[in-house]
């Protein structure tokens, strides 16, 4: 995969506003100073044993099957500081690494869109009100499946960009698990590039050590005008349960972003169901 590197820079050194972000733009020039143009960075490796856990995860979570694409049907209640927000959620994803996210509110619903299916990743957040956000491109990086194993784009062995390293055996609320750190490699790009997307790509998996379903996920999201100081999330997954078709999906999700946490309650998963991909899209 090959980015063009004026649409790269572009993209990160402008504001979802199309202002210029100063702070980025500075990163950017340091990093060209530093690493040159020229220079593309080396390539990383899997390591074996990262890679057999992986494997024994992807096996264990879709029982040998293909996921064409995953619908989750359920619950969410966000509580954060501000107070809660509870209403029916609706999860769509696909093998191309696209999801969407439809979450029901009291003002309407709010709609959440990832693609990663091109060179660059992109994102968007429409409101309760019909307006578009668009996602930062610091925090596009990260996996666009995040809710569920079945369609994540890190549990997977066959994306050529994603690279994984062992980290070790650890106890997680009371359960063995095995550490593995992903990161996606975009090659053939200047090393200034390169090391960013590692950085902000950088996801820990968590998987059990006795079942190998993965138990949890942490990343970081960034602001809007900074890739040096990411907000830790942690994405954990809990009451697996066997589709007819052999996945093993997990109905209870919650993720916690700084103290704002999401509890997900599925009660309903779909696979392979043919989902258009003009789902997808603003």
């Amino acid at each position: 995969m090959h980015i063009c590197e004026s649409e790269y820079f572009r993209r990160v050194i402008s504001n979802t506003d199309g202002m210029t972000n100063r702070p980025l733009a500075l990163l950017v020039i340091l990093g060209m100073c530093l690493f040159g143009l020229s220079p593309c960075a080396s390539a990383q490796s899997s390591d074996a044993q990262a890679v057999a856990l992986v494997q024994n995860a992807v096996a264990a979570v879709n029982g040998g099957q293909t996921v064409n694409d995953l619908t989750l049907s359920g619950s969410a209640t966000r509580t954060s500081g501000s107070g809660t927000v509870s209403g029916a959620l609706v999860i769509r994803a696909n093998s191309l690494h696209q999801s969407r996210l439809d979450f029901s509110v009291s003002s309407g619903i709010v709609t959440e869109l990832r693609d990663s299916s091109a060179a660059i990743p992109s994102g968007s957040r429409i409101d309760s009100a019909g307006v578009i956000h668009p996602v930062a491109l610091q925090n596009c990086w990260s996996d666009v499946g995040w809710f569920s194993p079945v369609v994540s784009m890190f549990f997977t062995v066959s994306d050529p960009t994603v690279v994984f390293r062992y980290v070790g055996q650890e106890t997680r609320k009371g359960v063995n698990v095995n550490h593995v750190v992903a990161k996606r490699q975009v090659m053939n790009q200047p090393g200034v590039i390169a090391v960013l997307i590692r950085q902000l790509s950088a996801t820990d998996l968590f998987i059990d050590a006795t079942t190998g379903l993965p138990v949890a996920m942490r990343f970081s999201i960034y602001p809007n005008d900074s890739t040096q100081t990411g907000t830790p999330v942690t994405v954990e997954f809990g009451n697996y349960q066997q589709l007819p078709s052999g996945q093993n999906v997990p109905f209870h999700v919650t993720r916690n972003e700084a103290g704002t946490v999401t509890d997900i309650q599925i009660t309903s998963a779909v696979v392979n169901s043919g989902i258009s991909s003009s789902t997808f899209s603003n």
